[in-house]
């Protein structure tokens, strides 16, 4: 979730980001990762909404690795030739605490790494450093492990704490403060068929050191829906596959809104496998299939390796 100021290439000044990822299980309330786009709400993994045992702390090591290779404003596709790739690194950390007799989980997630602008937009140079920190936790309002049946609230704040300079076209954190409620629910289909329904709601405070002129950027509320369909072939092994779908989140700079809300799709395949009670291994890909502004996804690779104890 780089953010892209203007100043050194006009064309590019409405494109900023912040994108999301997830902690894995229970942990579905976690921000982690972006797309370069005003920012973006949480993309939640499989099995996120399923809570671990009260005691367990759960610590996430994930690596991504993101192509970009086409740009779009008002639906159209630039001529440009951009490429923009990201490599991310992340620690994500969760501890399962009882409260009035409902399990809740607080927790963060730490990202750092480059982002690399190449081709048409190769003026926009790189840029290394952490992203803002991300922190909140998940209540569960339905916690029914013996019929794999869960509801959670998961309220989580971003805090201004990347790596942000207003004369510089590429930065990794936004400058402004995010608040957001996530919510999922599970529920089996058959004993095999897992279904996860997910809803995301952000608002975004304001930066008022928006470029080299210190703009004031303020943003619309941004809404997310996704769908996770999970194939549980044994007791240690899942196939998924995921849609996730932004709206909202209009921009304005010094009061002049610019007409680039978000409508943008994206999917996920992957797998997962348990090597034992304590360690999980997962490899995840995707794309955008879908985008109305800013740079679209033709490639995202994840690696994750979560330690339970």
């Amino acid at each position: 979730r780089a953010t892209i100021l203007p100043g050194k290439k006009p064309k590019m000044s409405h494109f900023h980001c912040l994108r999301a990822k997830p902690v894995w299980h229970g942990v579905g309330c976690f921000l982690a990762f972006c797309a370069f786009q005003p920012a973006r709400a949480i993309d939640i993994e499989p099995g996120s909404y399923t809570a671990l045992p009260v005691g367990s702390t759960a610590m996430g090591f994930y690596y991504h690795r993101i192509a970009r290779d086409e740009q779009y404003a008002h639906g159209k596709k630039l001529l440009n030739n951009p490429e923009l790739d990201t490599n991310q690194v992340q620690l994500k950390a969760t501890h399962y605490l009882d409260m009035g007799g409902h399990t809740v989980a607080p927790g963060f997630i730490l990202s750092c790494g480059r982002t690399q602008a190449g081709g048409g937009v190769s003026a926009l140079g790189g840029v290394e450093g952490c992203w803002d920190l991300l922190a909140g936790g998940t209540f569960w309002a339905i916690n029914n492990p013996e019929q794999k049946n869960y509801f959670g609230i998961s309220p989580y704040f971003i805090a201004p704490t990347g790596d942000y300079d207003k004369n510089r076209p590429l930065n990794l954190g936004e400058n402004r403060w995010k608040y957001g409620i996530n919510t999922g629910y599970i529920t089996p289909l058959s004993e095999r068929l897992i279904f996860d329904l997910v809803g995301d709601i952000l608002w975004i405070g304001k930066n008022s050191e928006y470029g080299p002129n210190s703009g004031t950027l303020e943003q619309n509320v941004l809404y997310n829906a996704q769908v996770h369909l999970r194939y549980q072939s044994d007791e240690s092994t899942r196939f998924f596959v995921s849609y996730l779908h932004d709206w909202g989140g209009e921009t304005a700079v010094n009061g002049v809104w610019r007409n680039d809300q978000k409508n943008q799709g994206r999917y996920r395949i992957g797998a997962a496998k348990h090597l034992d009670r304590h360690n999980l291994l997962q490899i995840e890909a995707g794309a955008d299939t879908h985008i109305e502004n800013g740079f679209k996804e033709k490639r995202r690779l994840i690696l994750r390796y979560v330690m339970i104890f």
